[in-house]
C-alpha cells in the first residue's frame, strides 16, 4: 500500500493507483482521471475535491448517471456534503430554478460543502447555461455561473468531444470561469484521437490550443476522398506526453482481478429475398459514390449514414416499405440468437444488445415463444430493476440506452444482435458486464450476417480501437 500520510479524508481505503492519482494531480489545477469503469474514478474525484476543500462543486454528468452521485459522495466523502441534482422530471427547467437556488442558498447559508449535479443536455441551456436574446447574443450568465464554484467535475467528459457542438461549447465557458476542473472518463478516446482536442480545451486549452484546424494539421495525415479522411497519425509521441502531462490512464485488467471474457462469432447467411434487397441497396449506394466522384461531387453525410443505416436494418431482417412501415424479411439473426439462448442453461440471466426499435421486439417474441420472460431497456421502456431483480432473466437492450450508469453483471452472456459504429458505445457497454461484481467468465456472442456491413462494422471498430490503443495504453504513464 502507498504511503497515505498525505491522502484526503475519506470514508473509504484507497487503492494503489487511487493514491497515485491524488499525487499526480492534487498540486495541478485541472486534471484528467482516464481510469477505465470499476477503477473508481468517482472516488478519486471526491477525494481531489476533499483534499482541496472545495465547497462548490459543479458535476456535469449524463442523464442517466445523475442519480450514482450522491451514492457516491454518501460511501466516500470525507466530509458531509449536500448533494443537490437536478430532478429528472419533465416540468420544464425554468419552473425548477426557485426549488434549487432555495437549495443551493441554504446550503451556502449553513456553511455546508454542496455539488449540484446536472446533465450534458442540460447545463449549456436556457436557464442554466447562457440567456440569449432574439439575435443569439449572449445577455446573461445563466443560473449556473451566477455562483462561483471552486470546482468543476465533467463527468464521462468523452460527451464532449464534438468541438462544434452546443455542450463542447458550454463546457468551454465552464473551463474559463471555473478554475480548479477535474474530468473523468475510461474512454477519453471513444472514436479516435481527435476526440480529446475539445474536451482539453474546456480542461486546459494550453495543452493543444484552441484552434481544431491547427491540431488536425499537427497529428492527421490526410487522405482521401477530397482529402477529408484520417489516413494516418504523425507526432503521436507528442500528443502521448502531452495529454499524460495533466492525465493518468488506469486500465481495469491491470488493477482489476476480473474474471476472464471470450469473444464468439456466430454467422448466418441472409435468405435469397433479402440478400436481393440487400445487394441493391448497396449497388446503389456505390453507384452513388462512384458518380460523385466522377462529377467532382461529394457524397451527402445524411445521405451515407442513410444507406448505411438500412443496410444495417437488412442484416437484422428488417426492411423499409415505400409506406414507412417495417417489416422483417430475414429470420436469420434471431434464429442465431435462438439457438445461443437455447443451448444456454434454463433461466440463465442474458442480455441482447440492439439497435433498432424492431430488433428489441423481435428479441421479445423470440423468448415469449421460448417461455422465456423478456424485459426491455431503451428510451421508450425501462425495466433494468425488474431484471436485476431476477423478474426477468433475458433482457433487451439498446446499445445507447445501455452503455452508461447500469450494471449489467447479473449476466455472464451477452449477444450482439447489432452495435452501431461507435467505438465507445461499444467498448461502454461491454463494460457493463466485466466489471467488479462480476464472479463467472464473461461471453460476448456477435452475431453477423456473411458478406455484409456487419463484419465491416466490426473490423472498424477493431481498427479504430488499435488508433486509440496505440495512443493511451501501448505507451505507460510517464
Amino acid at each position: 500500500m502507498s504511503n497515505l500520510s498525505n491522502y484526503p479524508i475519506t470514508k473509504t481505503k484507497p487503492w494503489d493507483h487511487q493514491v497515485t492519482a491524488w499525487n499526480k494531480s492534487k498540486n495541478l489545477p485541472a486534471y484528467y482521471y482516464a481510469l477505465d469503469m470499476g477503477t473508481g474514478k468517482s472516488k478519486c474525484a471526491i477525494d481531489n475535491i476533499n483534499g482541496h476543500e472545495d465547497n462548490m462543486v459543479l458535476i456535469v454528468c449524463p442523464k442517466s448517471v445523475i442519480s450514482v452521485w450522491p451514492k457516491q459522495f454518501a460511501i466516500h466523502s470525507g466530509r458531509d456534503f449536500e448533494v443537490i441534482t437536478l430532478p429528472p422530471t419533465k416540468v420544464p427547467i425554468k419552473k425548477k430554478i426557485p426549488k434549487l437556488k432555495m437549495q443551493i442558498d441554504h446550503a451556502i447559508m449553513a456553511h455546508k460543502p454542496l455539488a449540484f449535479v446536472v446533465n450534458y443536455e442540460s447545463f449549456w441551456r436556457e436557464p442554466l447555461g447562457p440567456i440569449r436574446n432574439k439575435y443569439d447574443q449572449i445577455t446573461g450568465t445563466g443560473f449556473i455561473l451566477s455562483y462561483n464554484w471552486d470546482c468543476l467535475v465533467m463527468d464521462e467528459a468523452h460527451h464532449i468531444k464534438s468541438p462544434g457542438g452546443k455542450a463542447a461549447w458550454g463546457a468551454k465557458r465552464l473551463g474559463y470561469a471555473i478554475n480548479r476542473k477535474l474530468f473523468l472518463s475510461g474512454t477519453p478516446f471513444p472514436h479516435s484521437p481527435l476526440d480529446i482536442y475539445a474536451q482539453f480545451r474546456a480542461l486546459d486549452p494550453s495543452i493543444f490550443g484552441t484552434n481544431f484546424s491547427r491540431f488536425k494539421q499537427k497529428y492527421c495525415v490526410m487522405g482521401g476522398y477530397e482529402m477529408r479522411q484520417v489516413i494516418a497519425w504523425e507526432n503521436v509521441d507528442e500528443l502521448h506526453d502531452k495529454f499524460y502531462s495533466i492525465a493518468y490512464r488506469v486500465k481495469k485488467e491491470d488493477v482489476l482481478d476480473l474474471p476472464p471474457f471470450t469473444d464468439e462469432t456466430r454467422e448466418f447467411k441472409l435468405c435469397n429475398a433479402a440478400r436481393k434487397v440487400y445487394d441493391d441497396i448497396e449497388k446503389e449506394f456505390i453507384s452513388e459514390i462512384t458518380s460523385a466522384k466522377l462529377g467532382g461531387l461529394k457524397i451527402s453525410v445524411s445521405n451515407a449514414l442513410v444507406k448505411m443505416l438500412r443496410l444495417t436494418q437488412m442484416t437484422a431482417g428488417i426492411t423499409q416499405l415505400d409506406n414507412g412501415r417495417r417489416m422483417t424479411l430475414d429470420t436469420g439473426k434471431i434464429d442465431e440468437i435462438k439457438e445461443i439462448i437455447i443451448d444456454l442453461p434454463e433461466k440463465e440471466p442474458i442480455v441482447v444488445c440492439c439497435r433498432f426499435k424492431q430488433e428489441l421486439g423481435n428479441i421479445k417474441d423470440l423468448c415469449r415463444s421460448l417461455g422465456r420472460h423478456c424485459g426491455e431497456l431503451s428510451g421508450a421502456q425501462n425495466d433494468i430493476d425488474q431484471w436485476q431483480n431476477g423478474n426477468y432473466d433475458v433482457l433487451a437492450v439498446n446499445i445507447r440506452s445501455g452503455r452508461e450508469g447500469i450494471d449489467l453483471t447479473r449476466s455472464a452472456y451477452c449477444i450482439f444482435s447489432s452495435t452501431g459504429c461507435s467505438l465507445g458505445d461499444y467498448n461502454q457497454f461491454r463494460d457493463r458486464f466485466h466489471r467488479p461484481g462480476q464472479t463467472r467468465p464473461v461471453t460476448y456472442y456477435h452475431v453477423l450476417a456473411k458478406n455484409s456491413v456487419d463484419k465491416k462494422i466490426m473490423n472498424a471498430l477493431k481498427k479504430r480501437e488499435q488508433v486509440v490503443e496505440s495512443v493511451l495504453s501501448n505507451m505507460q504513464n510517464p
